[in-house]
């Protein structure tokens, strides 16, 4: 049977249109009459799309001092993205979803190969109205389980003994937020560790993975890729895991993120099925065991490489103990009270971020910046938010230097914490998007930070200096 002469036009119209829609796509989200910044290799989308994988630092601090407190274009692995200066952004903190997407913006820099999209709005809204009221009261739990996760996989030895800091500390933050995602025992579970810590892995390898592909290709790719696969399986795995322990905690108060999802399932906006709590999980895995893993990495090398700050931190550490013994404060009293810690971790991010870009957002419909620069729909956007933290207007001369005290003694209000979400330093992100689980993760950082510096000495290997250790995650 022969297709008509019409029909066989209409297929290829349509497979044209699928063809060259995304490539349009990608064009079309230029925006004009912001400057482009190319490499100095020569000018070329490849090797614009390798600069940004290699060195987007060098990007940034190019744009930065080129274009002088203007907004610019890069070429990266999503299309055109415009960096905006800081100031133009904090205008726009507060926009809502529907006119500046973080949601999407977030999709496209993981390549949407995370499933948990529709469940995203969700979680937020059960860490803020669930978890963040009642930190206090499961503070005490979680910090038992830092103190088991920390002798068994950081176990006491008598002499100097080296090591990888960053898998170790993964275990112990897995173990740690495990107590809010699923609760306990299953957080302490070997089982639930690789699995939370497998699919991590694969989520960013998959990712890295679609980079060298054209954004054409990249819904084939994903498709057909191993990674992608392996990233499902072991949802399907985790869900299962999940489903096992279910029954048994359905008779007890589920105080963590698993039970109170699976308490939102009838009332969202779309039926939430046991596979969607689970990928929300693992996506609650990415976000908060990765960053929290990746600033404790950073903050206990600053530490090696800095260890005249030990002994005045274990003093601080000292006499919060002793100080909420007396007055019979709370755990979360107690954190609250080591402002040297928190300083000393602010300063550690403030230096060496884990992440160099913030704001990272997609246009839903014309935006006006405070410039007077209009953005149309379908504009990528991003603020070069580790430029902030040695810029010597705001920090000073020694901007450059580490000074682990910086923050103490300025205002102890939250505006100062390492939990915050200012305008200085974008760890947290800002406005809206602010990330609700910060609160959870400022407390697990410290905790574990604590209990590394009251049971070890720590020094940096013939020192050696501090070298340059994480990965930069970019959303």
């Amino acid at each position: 049977m022969f297709l008509s002469p019409v029909l066989l036009l209409l297929l290829g119209l349509f497979l044209l249109y699928r063809l060259v829609a995304p490539w349009l796509a990608v064009f079309v989200n230029r925006a004009p009459g912001i400057p482009v910044l190319k490499p100095q290799a020569g000018w070329s989308l490849g090797r614009s799309h390798l600069a940004w994988v290699t060195d987007l630092a060098g990007l940034l601090d190019a744009g930065a001092k080129k274009f002088r407190g203007r907004s610019f274009q890069l070429w990266g692995p999503v299309g055109y993205v415009v960096v905006i200066p800081a100031k133009l952004a904090y205008p726009l903190q507060d926009t809502p979803e529907e006119l500046l997407s973080f949601e999407e913006a977030a999709n496209m820099d993981l390549m949407h190969v995370m499933e948990s999209q529709h469940t995203n709005k969700s979680v937020k809204a059960v860490l803020k109205r669930k978890l963040n009221p009642q930190l206090s009261r499961l503070l005490p739990g979680i910090l038992e389980d830092i103190q088991w996760a920390s002798g068994e996989y950081m176990p006491a030895c008598q002499d100097w003994t080296a090591l990888k800091p960053y898998p170790l500390l993964v275990r112990i933050t897995t173990v740690a937020m495990g107590a809010v995602f699923v609760g306990p025992p299953l957080n302490r579970s070997e089982e639930y560790s690789r699995l939370a810590n497998e699919h991590v892995d694969a989520a960013i390898a998959a990712v890295g993975s679609l980079l060298p592909y054209h954004v054409l290709l990249r819904p084939l790719v994903r498709r057909l890729s191993p990674l992608v696969r392996t990233m499902r399986r072991l949802e399907r795995e985790f869900c299962q895991l999940i489903s096992r322990h279910q029954e048994e905690q359905d008779s007890k108060k589920q105080d963590f993120l698993n039970g109170w999802l699976r308490h939102e399932m009838p009332r969202s906006e779309r039926k939430l099925e046991p596979l969607d709590v689970s990928r929300a999980i693992l996506t609650s895995c990415l976000d908060g065991n990765l960053s929290s893993s990746q600033v404790l990495t950073q903050a206990l090398v600053d530490l090696a490489v800095h260890p005249g700050y030990m002994d005045e931190l274990r003093c601080e550490m000292e006499d919060a103990a002793d100080k909420a013994e007396a007055q019979k404060l709370s755990q979360a009293q107690r954190l609250a009270l080591l402002v040297r810690l928190d300083s000393f971790i602010q300063e550690s991010q403030r230096l060496n971020p884990i992440t160099l870009v913030g704001f990272s957002r997609r246009t839903k419909s014309t935006i006006t910046l405070s410039d007077g620069t209009v953005l149309a729909p379908g504009i990528n956007m991003l603020v070069p938010a580790a430029s902030l933290n040695r810029d010597p207007t705001i920090w000073g001369a020694d901007a450059d230097e580490f000074r682990g005290f910086r923050f103490v003694g300025r205002d102890a209000t939250l505006p100062y914490s390492f939990s915050a979400a200012r305008h200085e330093i974008w760890t947290f992100g800002q406005g809206i998007h602010a990330c609700p689980g910060r609160f959870l993760a400022s407390s697990v950082v410290k905790a574990i930070m604590a209990e590394v510096i009251m049971k070890y000495d720590v020094r940096v290997p013939n020192a050696s200096g501090r070298t340059e250790l994480v990965v930069y995650y970019r959303v």
